[in-house]
């Protein structure tokens, strides 16, 4: 049992401090973000008042909902035509926060291709077995609590948590960084093994980035998090960034 004085830290705290927080002190961004991230029958209301929300938040909130409706279809069901209402119907009218109309329809329209290409077909209805699930763990070499919401985990022959996919908007590197360090620690404190690999789909580049685990997967994972935890820290109470280069 964790001691209660353990700090917790979230998967989606961490992406938000990567993506928009650096230097910038913690507050309303916590509670977009937040609303984003919750897991479905738990979302959160976005109020368009909240001035740390973007145009970002509003597509990973669509994709989200997007992703966990399309497999809560029927498997015959499920194909590219299924993507784009799901998308549409969770799609945001708050144009106002992309800047430009020609943007707010650009993004719309690749986000939709995208996602349909990364979700339709093939070897993606197979069935998960965790959808939109967020796991939280303590892990004892960190003296910490981690939490990561799971978009879709998928099984090894064997029955075992083999694949983690995640959706991403952005698609950067120390965001990808991030959350495969996170995946791993989370997985093997809370199933007790490695995922064999991590996939991070990004819905604005279309890549999908595949990373397969080794022996030293955890240590390094467990670095990472230390040091961006003690960043994080530094970041929010000194309103500046010292230990991570931009």
């Amino acid at each position: 049992m964790k001691p209660r004085a353990w700090e917790r830290i979230d998967d989606y705290t961490v992406e938000q401090y990567l993506l928009f927080e650096r230097g910038a002190g913690r507050g309303a961004a916590d509670e977009a973000v937040a609303a984003v991230n919750a897991p479905p029958g738990n979302f959160l209301p976005m109020d368009r008042r909240t001035p740390a929300l973007r145009w970002q938040h509003l597509v990973q909130y669509a994709v989200n909902h997007a992703v966990n409706d399309f497999y809560a279809l029927p498997r015959t069901a499920r194909d590219a035509k299924a993507v784009h209402r799901l998308l549409e119907a969770r799609w945001s009218n708050r144009a106002y926060l992309f800047g430009m109309k020609q943007r707010y329809v650009t993004v719309k329209s690749e986000t939709a291709n995208r996602l349909s290409r990364f979700l339709a077909g093939g070897a993606e209805n197979d069935e998960p077995i965790l959808s939109f699930e967020r796991v939280s763990t303590p892990v004892p070499e960190l003296r910490k609590e981690l939490a990561m919401l799971y978009h879709l985990v998928f099984a090894s022959k064997e029955g075992s948590p083999s694949i983690v996919r995640k959706f991403i908007v952005d698609d950067r590197e120390e965001l990808r960084e991030a959350i495969v360090h996170m995946a791993v620690a989370v997985s093997m404190n809370a199933f007790g093994q490695l995922p064999q690999r991590i996939e991070i789909c990004s819905v604005m580049s279309g890549r999908r980035h595949v990373y397969r685990t080794d022996e030293g997967s955890l240590a390094r994972a467990l670095d990472y998090i230390r040091l961006i935890g003690t960043c994080m820290a530094g970041s929010y109470t000194e309103g500046r960034l010292n230990c991570i280069a931009h």
